[in-house]
């Protein structure tokens, strides 16, 4: 009898520890190491060929503002995931020479006193609604040659201001700026026209995310490329990179800001209305493929290409579902049939950071490997934390057969009991 008990009470014991061996197998989120392929056609991670290419509608996904600066400082491999947040005990808070990124933003801040969705809102101004973003410096990749640190690009003004690297990062001169161009209208002297040319700025964001840190500069070279091939555009088209501009998810993001006839027609007479307006406008999803259809229709005639068109400067994001489909049909593609998409305003539940170029996995979006063949399900998000449909299962497969393991231990124990009292 004792045997019996002494067997059945080993296997119950036995099978609890192997239950408690057992662990649920989650895999820990990792850094990614595709993202170190800086080759878009080869990374299938974040490059050109992602799952997530064409998967949401670029309709209406550009916040509505009326001006675009861009200031020139820095290089895309340098600047910080969030340019323009002051980091607690930095010397942003502390010196009056800061972060020029930081030392601008904050000034439009003041001057405007709403800063939401990537937008400076006034109330009232002589600019009207401002996006402020950095170009790339002319030592870096993505610069040019006429560009220099601590220059503020103007767009649909098509100026350059001329700030200096010095007052750039001082706190009251470039609050000064701001009253003066932004709030007053004020040109000033140090301010040059680079009307003469279209300018097309590419996200090369790489620490904000790394989408646009490997398809970014790869687009920049084509660009360049195919400006150079073209006789009507060489050096009539500046190609820049620049900081996020808001959607990562539809990197490659091009933003073109060439004369609303584009810079094919004959020079228009100077001061006229015609020669004066600038159109801003944003595609995403580019790819090198894209590149001769934007530059030929955008930059040369003023149209747009509406399947990668994300929206336009001073253009109401509801109003540009209409003009995308109109600018379709007239084109005679087929327009598909999908609803905006809020990707681009960045809340908490919508798209976030992949992880940066190194290949570190940001805070809002975890990823995680699975050794099955079998294609995994879309994971289920909980705040900031992503669980995979597959774990979920696999725990309470391990907790039904705990279950039954138990069960069947009890069992034993009880028929071992029963036949030692039969045996007295």
């Amino acid at each position: 009898m004792l045997r019996v008990y002494r067997v059945s009470h080993s296997f119950v014991a036995a099978s609890s520890r192997r239950q408690a061996r057992r662990r649920i197998r989650r895999v820990p989120s990792v850094r990614v190491s595709a993202a170190m392929d800086r080759n878009p056609l080869t990374n299938t991670r974040v490059g050109y060929k992602r799952d997530e290419m064409w998967s949401e509608s670029l309709v209406g996904t550009v916040k509505q503002h009326d001006c675009h600066a861009f200031l020139v400082h820095g290089t895309g491999e340098t600047w910080p995931g969030k340019e323009f947040e002051t980091r607690p005990g930095s010397s942003d808070e502390t010196q009056e020479d800061a972060s020029p990124a930081i030392v601008m933003h904050e000034a439009l801040l003041h001057a405007s006193g709403t800063y939401k969705g990537g937008i400076h809102r006034f109330a009232k101004n002589a600019v009207g609604n401002v996006k402020l973003n950095l170009a790339e410096a002319l030592f870096a990749a993505g610069g040019v040659s006429g560009d220099r640190p601590g220059d503020v690009l103007l767009f649909p003004q098509m100026q350059r201001h001329r700030l200096g690297g010095e007052s750039v990062g001082n706190k009251n001169e470039v609050a000064k700026f701001v009253k003066r161009v932004i709030v007053d209208g004020d040109v000033g002297k140090d301010v040059s026209t680079i009307g003469n040319k279209a300018h097309v700025f590419i996200c090369t964001h790489g620490a904000r995310d790394a989408r646009c840190g490997v398809c970014g500069p790869a687009l920049v070279d084509a660009f360049r490329v195919a400006v150079a091939k073209d006789a009507q555009l060489k050096n009539k088209v500046e190609v820049r990179g620049c900081s996020h501009v808001g959607g990562h998810a539809y990197a490659g993001n091009v933003l073109v800001f060439a004369p609303a006839n584009g810079i094919g027609d004959a020079p228009k007479k100077e001061g006229s209305k015609e020669s004066s307006e600038t159109k801003g406008t944003w595609y995403g999803y580019v790819t090198p493929s894209q590149i001769d259809e934007v530059l030929q229709k955008t930059v040369l005639k003023g149209e747009v290409v509406p399947r990668l068109w994300r929206g336009s400067m001073g253009m109401d994001p509801n109003e540009h579902a209409a003009a995308a489909a109109s600018a379709a049909a007239a084109d005679g593609e087929p327009w598909p049939a999908k609803s905006p998409c809020d990707v681009c305003a960045e809340t908490p539940t919508g798209v976030g950071d992949i992880e940066d170029a190194a290949g570190v996995v940001s805070t809002s979006v975890k990823k995680t490997e699975t050794t099955s063949t079998k294609p995994a399900k879309p994971a289920t998000k909980t705040g900031d934390k992503t669980e995979t449909e597959p774990a979920a299962r696999n725990s309470k497969a391990l907790e039904a057969a705990f279950a039954t393991t138990a069960v069947a231990g009890a069992i034993g124990l009880v028929g071992s009991m029963v036949w030692a009292y039969l045996e007295q």
